[in-house]
């Protein structure tokens, strides 16, 4: 298990790296796109001293009425039974089972706030071209480990991943035809360690830190570091 789970670290780690400068020059294009769209202007940038340096966010103004166009407050979905010979009695079954289904799907997006992260998708795609987001179940459990322990969460959910921590082999021409994809996640050395004492990781102490105390400081993440900051 070990070697085996050694060799998929190594596997990961060579696609990594193969792929890392490809993926910089995509997100050199993301960061000229997001600094249009909140109109910043690096004050090295050429301009006559006389000239302003500060530029309304039009672009902002455009993808945003976009956006609101594109990302409806609520979405329902309409479940319709497709029935095979079937006699009065089962059709009515079938309908009331596609009623309950329609039920089950919108408590289940109202429970994940599936409409604002929805909007979060549709926006991050019309400022930088593309978007990200993953579908996976989750569970939270209350007093783990202990004779209280009790699920409090069993649900799908929905994660709008920033593309810039998102990492694809550079020549599949769709998703399903790429032989891996990466989704780079930011922790703290504290969770990290929470998944050590899980069987997660190895060696966590041997993780190393950069001068600045982050092991996530990259051009891929200083942009948004940076609105994050404001």
């Amino acid at each position: 298990m070990a070697q085996a789970r050694d060799e998929a670290v190594q596997r990961v780690l060579k696609a990594y790296a193969e792929r890392k400068g490809g993926h910089a020059k995509l997100c050199e294009d993301w960061q000229k796109r997001t600094e249009a769209y909140y109109a910043l202007v690096k004050t090295g940038d050429d301009a006559d001293d006389w000239q302003s340096k500060l530029f309304p966010p039009h672009a902002m103004q455009i993808v945003d009425g976009v956006v609101a166009n594109l990302a409806d407050d609520r979405i329902r979905f309409m479940c319709r039974a497709r029935p095979r010979d079937a006699d009065p009695a089962e059709l009515a079954r079938m309908g009331q089972g596609a009623r309950a289904l329609e039920i089950l799907l919108s408590f289940e997006l109202d429970q994940d706030h599936y409409s604002q992260k929805r909007r979060q998708h549709i926006q991050q795609c019309a400022i930088k071209g593309m978007s990200v987001r993953k579908s996976y179940w989750t569970t939270q459990f209350k007093g783990l480990d202990t004779p209280e322990e009790q699920l409090v969460k069993d649900d799908p959910t929905t994660e709008v991943i920033r593309v810039e921590d998102f990492l694809w082999e550079e020549g599949a021409v769709e998703i399903q035809k790429s032989p891996w994809v990466i989704h780079r996640v930011a922790a703290t050395v504290e969770e990290i360690k929470a998944a050590e004492r899980l069987g997660l990781y190895q060696n966590v102490d041997d993780v190393s830190r950069d001068e600045k105390g982050s092991g996530f400081d990259d051009e891929f993440t200083s942009l948004d570091e940076e609105l994050n900051r404001d």
